[in-house]
């Protein structure tokens, strides 16, 4: 198995590593409750504790959300407010609908 943190210590670049499962990582959630009809946790990085959610259900929404996060705040975003847009986002028409 590759080790990431090794990887990344080796990259010559700044690396930011993200996790849904390892509270090591530069970037990860706790809290995280799956529900039917979304998604909600929170989010640790180098700044405050966010509140996040998703409005479409799954856990590779939590890490598709922590990504969307964790880069708009390295580009300068506020992390709360990116993460308030995406929850209060409509989802997907049609996705997971019967």
């Amino acid at each position: 198995m590759i080790d990431a943190l090794y990887l990344a210590s080796q990259a010559g670049v700044p690396v930011q590593t993200m996790s849904t499962r390892h509270h090591d990582a530069d970037w990860w959630v706790d809290r995280v409750d799956l529900a039917p009809t979304g998604t909600t946790f929170r989010i640790h990085g180098p700044g405050p504790e966010v509140a996040a959610g998703c409005p479409i259900p799954g856990g590779f929404n939590v890490a598709n959300t922590l990504a969307a996060v964790a880069a708009a705040a390295t580009a300068g975003y506020d992390a709360q407010a990116v993460a308030t847009a995406i929850a209060a986002g409509p989802g997907v028409p049609g996705r997971l609908e019967r």
